[in-house]
């Protein structure tokens, strides 16, 4: 497969360079900006690039000279154009919106979707269109038909040379074993063929098959089993290193009743053989480890060319092997292991023979992919081994569920709620972007600055764009989602972990706080993995697990400040002396954990040291959160504001109420409540402690220290704990659940209508959020009109090198602008603007400024400022110069604002206020 794939590249280069060559041809003559245009120009130019593909993959690259085959290229490569042409038209048209229309980002996303349909056409021209024609096997005896006969399988490449003293030697075992000598020529291009047919003249027990074309060692073997007679089934090489008699002691083995016999090299030298060359034994020996740690532990020698099988096991195995080529015999030994049987290891002192065709370079690296292809062959079940579960199932309900959440998450995605606090984040991501900051933590001195760096890697590697922050943000969202799933399973079994899953995934107040940029927006997401570690780690009594766990602790708490409280609660989980007990993880695995807390919570360690507790210190700025005066009564009035705020995120109920009874009034606030209490009570029977550990924390720790407890952005407090509070939900009902079942004495009946409700709630619970969010954004929120001059003033700027005026006067809430042009490096002033005078110059009036002449000026002015200079211009000019932005029935009525184009400028604009280019402000 390897050589294979190093031609497909080389031709791909070749078919790459008349591609792109075309489309930038076409994309310079034509102009063409629009997805439909580039899309039409990228199908033209992938029309010689494709024939081209189908002379030199037909001829050179699978070298398959059959007829027939112009119809499937034809086919498989329009399926290619249709993924190619799809992923161009999806990319540019994403690009328009985003404002990124250059020559650079059309080819960025031409070689994306070139990434992709290649992905495609190697997979359907290698498997379909020049896939040679296999040997057809014949159906596996189980029985042989001589007992007490002993196949020997040798298969055979270009090996006229060595081939005749191997099958002299072999023939002697004819005097004391029952023997049946199967030589499989795989494809020889050499005299191999006459060599064999020779000595099966010669010889009658030497039975001759031939394959047309090479298939690979794996194949021949494979071809080989299915043709022997044999009650023991041997395969070995087609040198002299390993003797009769070594042969003669795997038969022993396998009829003293061994399953499956595997020699194993080793010599008195450095080598595993004698003679092996320093090189080679090292290459075996990374590979043997390889093998070891990853599909085969205890297995000392794995390739050794010397293997034998019982007729039992061979028949259970060789119908199963997929793998043809070198790593056929891991593949073997992989499914010895899944289906139970035993593996016999004898040593062998073997000699080095020269003459192989083995690539030492080529060979390793296809094994190695070899290796990948068999771990996913035994994760997806593709051997259908008995009683082994395949993971196609749980790796569907993974993607069901995590497109489900994504796709209930991005309406009003950047338009709701406004942009505040998160784009002082953004805007530090895009400083340590452009390598100006390197900070030990965020915005807040509370937090720390993982979720600032993970920005910047984004935009390191996608390019700035106000739209990733908040898509990242709504990916770990629906990730979030996904590991709900696996939490509730591990903890209760997999239907609370749907159900779980499923009122997570439209849980109106999880979305609203993920629609925002802010770093603890993210801490549901990092809460969750380290749960789902620390479970894992408990389960499996695993101290790798738990020391994983710890990290991912430690990145929750860099995430916000708050996450001490479910740090300290599985401090205390952890040190019971039952979790130690049941677990059995070591004194140093509970070590090791401690350090790499630290060190994952470094930055922030080493922040306050230096600052004195200057995390402390911050939170006097949080005053508006936190409990001034805490007491009894101020801890009780805490405690009920938040379990009410809790029972409204999870029942979805958006009224706000004066107290208890008008809230137990609502039905959807009083099931919530009645499923809690009821999932609290399971939870205590199934003696699953953990996410009570972390609610009575929750309960006993944050009323003493927070007063804030409101619906809305700052439910992200509590987020963590809405996630505990809905899987003990979910637990209550399907044991609820469970009980009607066995009432109704059918339970199968009673699936259907049981998921049939739980889709219900989560539309009821999406509805009302939807109606939230509509109403929100038409009438108090800014978004929308942000984004509309924003998008406007960079189409301008786009086509020029723009000066942007804003008007100091402008009224958006928490003036977005300057951040966002910052993030996109746009030079612009905020000032009055009394100094345009509308007519594609400036008041000279004003003192000289620092900006070129020939400039590009765009001013974006209120309604009012406009109506003030309006007078200046024509009312042809008027039209030819602005665009007019309205938002309707907003909070302080209608707003319009107006993006003006003023031309190139004869003079240098004054500097007045402030003056941002390249992300730098000087005052």
């Amino acid at each position: 497969m390897l050589v294979q794939l190093t031609r497909f590249a080389i031709t791909g280069f070749i078919n790459t360079v008349i591609d792109f060559g075309v489309f930038n041809l076409l994309l310079m003559v034509t102009g063409a900006r629009s997805p439909l245009q580039i899309a039409v120009i990228n199908l033209l130019s992938l029309v010689p690039a494709m024939t081209t593909s189908f002379i030199m993959n037909q001829r050179w690259t699978f070298a398959c000279l059959e007829r027939g085959r112009l119809t499937r290229f034809v086919i498989a490569s329009l399926a290619g154009i249709v993924i190619n042409s799809g992923a161009i038209i999806i990319l540019t048209a994403w690009g328009s919106n985003a404002h990124l229309q250059s020559a650079v980002f059309f080819n960025g996303a031409k070689i994306v979707a070139a990434l992709l349909s290649a992905t495609w056409n190697f997979m359907a021209y290698r498997n379909w269109v020049f896939r040679a024609k296999e040997v057809r096997q014949p159906d596996f005896p189980e029985h042989p038909r001589q007992a007490g006969l002993v196949s020997i399988i040798i298969p055979a490449y270009n090996e006229a040379r060595r081939l005749p003293s191997r099958l002299l030697q072999l023939s002697r075992l004819q005097s004391s074993l029952p023997v049946e000598i199967i030589v499989v020529n795989d494809g020889s291009r050499d005299d191999t063929d006459v060599v064999i047919r020779q000595f099966a003249d010669r010889f009658p027990f030497i039975k001759p098959i031939r394959h047309p074309f090479n298939q690979g060692k794996g194949a021949a073997v494979k071809t080989g089993m299915y043709n022997a007679r044999g009650e023991h089934l041997i395969f070995a090489d087609a040198d002299d290193t390993f003797t009769p008699d070594h042969i003669a002691m795997v038969v022993q083995q396998l009829q003293n009743g061994q399953d499956i016999v595997v020699a194993c090299r080793h010599s008195q030298g450095r080598g595993r053989i004698e003679g092996e060359s320093r090189w080679r034994s090292w290459q075996g020996k990374i590979f043997n480890r390889l093998v070891r740690l990853s599909l085969l532990p205890g297995i000392r020698d794995s390739q050794c060319g010397l293997k034998g099988f019982s007729r039992r096991a061979a028949a259970q195995i060789f119908p199963r092997q997929h793998i043809r080529r070198f790593a056929f015999d891991v593949e073997l030994l992989v499914l010895a292991r899944h289906l139970h049987f035993s593996v016999s290891e004898i040593d062998i002192d073997g000699i080095e023979c020269q003459g192989s065709t083995v690539s030492h370079l080529s060979a390793p690296l296809s094994m190695a992919l070899d290796l990948l292809k068999i771990k996913l062959a035994v994760a997806f079940n593709r051997y259908s081994l008995p009683g082994h579960a395949s993971l196609m199932p749980q790796l569907g309900l993974a993607t069901g569920l995590f497109s489900l959440a994504l796709l209930v998450r991005l309406p009003w995605l950047w338009e709701f709620p406004r942009y505040i606090d998160e784009l002082k984040e953004v805007n530090l991501a895009h400083q340590i972007f452009l390598g100006q900051s390197l900070p030990l933590h965020n915005v807040a001195h509370d937090i720390g600055s993982l979720h600032n760096f993970i920005l910047a890697g984004i935009f390191k590697l996608l390019g700035v764009s106000i739209y990733w922050p908040r898509l990242y943000v709504a990916l770990t969202s629906a990730l979030t989602v996904v590991l709900i799933y696996y939490i509730g399973k591990e903890l209760y079994g997999k239907w609370v972990g749907l159900a779980a899953a499923l009122l997570l995934t439209g849980n109106g107040m999880h979305i609203l706080v993920t629609h925002m940029a802010w770093s603890n927006c993210t801490t549901p997401f990092f809460f969750c993995l380290a749960l789902l570690a620390l479970i894992t780690a408990e389960k499996r009594g695993s101290g790798t697990w738990l020391i994983l766990s710890a990290f991912l602790w430690a990145l929750t708490l860099q995430t916000h400040s708050s996450a001490i409280i479910y740090v300290i609660a599985v401090v205390f989980y952890l040190s019971r002396p039952q979790f130690r007990r049941q677990t059995g993880i070591k004194v140093r695995s509970f070590a090791g954990a401690g350090l790499v807390f630290m060190a994952g919570y470094l930055n922030m360690i080493y922040y306050n040291f230096i600052s004195r507790g200057g995390s402390l210190h911050w939170l006097q700025f949080k005053s508006y959160a936190l409990e001034q005066h805490p007491s009894l009564a101020s801890y009780w009035t805490n405690l009920q504001a938040m379990l009410i705020e809790l029972l409204r995120s999870l029942s979805s109920v958006y009224q706000e109420q004066n107290g208890w009874l008008q809230y137990l009034a609502n039905p959807w606030f009083s099931l919530a409540l009645l499923l809690f209490m009821a999932g609290i009570y399971f939870t205590y029977k199934e003696k699953k402690w953990l996410p009570l550990y972390f609610l009575a924390a929750a309960m006993f720790i944050m009323p003493w220290i927070n007063q804030r407890y409101v619906f809305y952005l700052a439910t992200r407090y509590i987020m963590p704990l809405i996630l505990c509070a809905l899987l003990i939900a979910a637990l209550g009902l399907i044991r609820v659940a469970d009980y009607l079942y066995a009432w109704l004495g059918s339970k199968r009946l009673a699936h259907v209508p049981a998921f049939g409700l739980l889709a219900v709630l989560l539309i009821l619970q999406l509805l009302p959020f939807y109606d939230y969010c509509r109403k929100n954004s038409d009438t108090n929120q800014s978004n929308r009109l942000v984004m509309q001059i924003f998008k406007k003033t960079v189409n301008i700027s786009q086509r020029h090198s723009s000066l942007v005026i804003l008007d100091e006067n402008l009224s958006l809430e928490n003036n977005p602008l300057p951040y966002l042009f910052t993030l996109i490096q746009q030079p612009y002033r905020v000032d009055n603007p009394a100094l345009l005078t509308m007519s594609g110059s400036l008041n000279t009036d004003h003192r000289t400024a620092d900006a070129g002449d020939g400039d590009n000026l765009v001013a974006i002015v209120s309604a009012e400022s406009f109506n003030r200079l309006r007078n200046r211009l024509s009312p042809r000019e008027v039209d030819a110069y602005s665009c007019e932005m309205t938002l309707s029935s907003s909070a302080k009525g209608q707003r319009k604002v107006y993006v003006i184009d003023l031309g190139r400028q004869p003079t240098s604009v004054p500097k007045t206020k402030e003056h941002n280019t390249a992300g730098k402000t000087v005052n």
